[in-house]
């Protein structure tokens, strides 16, 4: 089997990103060629040749932002790729990229899968072009959910995102009783003001717990982090929160964690909470998009409305005084990870999808 994978970004690497490296590894293990296209070039796509993956640079524009010369010029572009490459399937890693993608597979006859990694709530437009596609993968009921009413109940597929399995010996044998930590970028749906404010009245609980947050602000949330850090400073919690800035290997950190807090205002699945998990650490994360299907509440953790403060301080001053629950919804959660969301389950649920698509 030849898949060709387009994916919005060349020099990002985001959970998108993440979850197509772990499933291209898998399927190139089931003997299956694939070739990457991205915009530009940068660390993801370096990251791929590292990995002996096949590479092609391609401009891939938003028809909704872009002239349609520049939009033609980019499904030109592809069109060659396509023809040199021959592939049997065509699978976009977001709706975005399906614009080109589309056209260009319907122009030689290829069957196209869409990957959604967001839901299409706020464009009409964009989810009506998805459906065009033979098949849909969602990854969650939730981002998937805007599809119903308008796709056929057979194309809709809902595939969980892979997380890496890791080694029981890189379980945190070391972990810090007092370690809570923040993992994800600094951007206001993200809830890192929630997650100041939880600081702040955890700041005098008897443990003293660490407060740290991994993550910096993305390209279109400059200055937020400054915001975040005068927050903590009218708090009086800015000393005892470390600001780790982005960490290339977060494994470390989760290993010595106690507990991991998601407090996001939206989130189409949870990866930061299905790492977690992966850890066996307990994870007390908001009750909005993705988060359900990951965390199981009071067995893996605990489901907080979002702007709830008060609720996420309750429940992480619970897992702090009560480590060997902690330690139970921790293990509780590693087995639910490892059973939902493995790479080769996932990979192997996408290979039904191209069985099907191929018929």
């Amino acid at each position: 089997m030849n898949i060709i994978f387009i994916t919005p970004h060349g020099n990002l690497i985001y959970g998108g990103e993440k979850s197509l490296l772990l499933l291209m590894r898998e399927l190139r293990q089931r003997n299956v060629r694939v070739t990457v296209v991205c915009p530009e070039t940068g660390v993801f796509i370096n990251l791929l040749k590292a990995e002996g993956i096949e590479t092609v640079v391609c401009p891939i524009c938003n028809l909704f932002k872009r002239t349609v010369f520049i939009y033609l010029n980019s499904v030109l572009r592809l069109w060659v790729i396509v023809r040199k490459v021959k592939p049997d399937i065509i699978h976009c890693n977001s709706a975005t990229v399906a614009q080109i993608a589309i056209p260009v597979a319907w122009l030689f006859g290829i069957p196209t899968v869409v990957h959604l990694r967001n839901d299409l709530s706020c464009s009409g437009a964009k989810r009506d072009l998805v459906t065009k596609a033979l098949a849909v993968i969602a990854n969650s009921s939730f981002t998937g959910a805007d599809l119903i009413n308008c796709m056929d109940q057979e194309k809709r597929h809902v595939i969980h995102n892979p997380i890496e399995i890791p080694a029981v010996d890189a379980l945190g044998q070391d972990t810090d009783r007092r370690l809570v930590l923040f993992v994800g970028q600094i951007c206001p749906h993200k809830g890192v003001d929630a997650f100041i404010q939880i600081a702040s009245k955890l700041k005098n609980h008897p443990l003293k717990p660490r407060l740290m947050i991994l993550g910096d602000e993305p390209y279109h949330a400059k200055g937020y982090l400054h915001e975040i850090k005068k927050k903590a400073e009218e708090l009086g919690v800015l000393p005892i929160i470390e600001f780790a800035g982005h960490v290339k290997e977060p494994e470390k950190y989760y290993q010595k964690a106690s507990v991991v807090i998601v407090p996001s205002k939206k989130e189409p699945f949870g990866r930061v909470a299905a790492e977690a998990m992966m850890y066996g650490l307990p994870v007390v994360a908001s009750r909005v998009g993705g988060l359900p299907e990951v965390v199981e509440d009071n067995v893996t953790g605990f489901l907080v409305d979002p702007d709830d403060v008060d609720g996420f301080t309750e429940k992480v001053q619970y897992l702090l005084n009560e480590p060997e629950k902690a330690k139970a919804m921790g293990r509780a959660g590693r087995e639910r990870a490892i059973k939902l969301f493995s790479p080769q389950r996932h990979a192997a649920q996408v290979m039904e999808v191209y069985k099907e698509v191929l018929k």
